[in-house]
This record gives C-alpha cells, structure tokens and sequence, in this order.
C-alpha cells in the first residue's frame, strides 16, 4: 500500500488516464456536425435530456437493433418526453414513454415516468408506414412557414420547443432537418 500522498497521486493518474481513453465518456447521440452551425451546445443540450430520459443513442457505434422508432420533444417550460416504438426479442411490438422532471428548454431533471405497454402488431405496423424513410415525415420542418396575410404581413409562432426523430438507428431528424 502506498503512503497517502502517494496513493493520491496515483489515483489521480489513473483517472486522468482513465479520462483521456474515454473510458468515462458520454455516449454520442449525434454524428459530428449534424446539427448544424451550433452543433457543440446543441449536441450537449439534446443528449444530456436523452441521457436524463434514460434513452440509449441511435448512432454512433451504439447500436439497439430492437429500436425502431424514438420521438423526442424537448418542450421549453414543460418536462421533456421521449416515445419509442420497439420490438422486443420475443417478437412483441412495444411502446415506451418516458417523462423526465425538468424542462426541455432548461435542466432535464430526473426520469419520473417510465411506462412500457404492447401494442397489436396492426397499430405498429400502420405507425411504421407512416413514418419509413420514403414517407413526407422526414420532410417536416422545424419551422412552420404560414403565408402572408392580405396585408403581407407574416406571423410566425415559435415557443422554442424542439423534436428529435429517430428510425432504426440509420436515420436522425433533430429539429426538423434529416442528419444522415
């Protein structure tokens, strides 16, 4: 054993070293820069709720082959939700939702709500076509663009709330644009 000072520093190194192979690293949630210009702060703001809600990335060398389809709505004052529609590995289609105590705008909190129900194979199916890589659902946008009214003015409503879409762990959508 070593003598106190010793020891201390050679806890100290190990968990430096420990630190720099990633062995303590967040799991990444998002390819690098598929966020756009602010990927840095939008990254950590949107995998730190996923992180809150419990939910395993979709990417990035992490890969759920159960996971089909997760829903993520960051709302700015009101808890945080995630959906996720899986099969298990008994073949059975489930539903998951997960509400976490913070708000999606700020601090995430804890995970409050974690309900798992199953769901008829008919009701998974039609959600699942509703949402394939070939439907107008990846095509939605973030931003609604309503038209102007008579007097050319345009009023656009945005309350900040934010959405993060993922299929099979292949395709993300965050904030309405499709991250490859």
């Amino acid at each position: 054993m070593l003598p106190g000072a010793a020891q201390t520093r050679a806890t100290i190194l190990v968990l430096m070293a420990l630190g720099s192979s990633g062995a303590f690293a967040a799991p990444r949630y998002f390819p690098s820069g598929a966020l756009g210009d602010d990927s840095a702060f939008i990254e950590n703001w949107y995998s730190g709720q996923l992180a809150a809600l419990k939910e395993q990335p979709l990417c990035c060398g992490v890969e759920d082959p159960q996971t089909i389809v997760r829903f993520t709505w960051l709302r700015s004052f009101h808890h945080p939700v995630a959906i996720r529609l899986f099969r298990s590995g008994d073949g059975r289609w489930m539903l998951t939702t997960k509400v976490a105590s913070g708000a999606g705008g700020y601090r995430p909190g804890h995970l409050t709500t974690n309900m798992t129900r199953e769901l008829k194979a008919s009701d998974a199916e039609q959600i699942l076509s509703l949402v394939a890589p070939a439907t107008d659902y990846w095509k939605l946008s973030a931003v609604e663009v309503n038209q102007p009214s008579p007097d050319g003015l345009i009023t656009v409503q945005v309350d900040g709330a934010r959405w993060i879409r993922g299929l099979g762990g292949k395709r993300l959508s965050c904030g309405g644009s499709l991250v490859a």
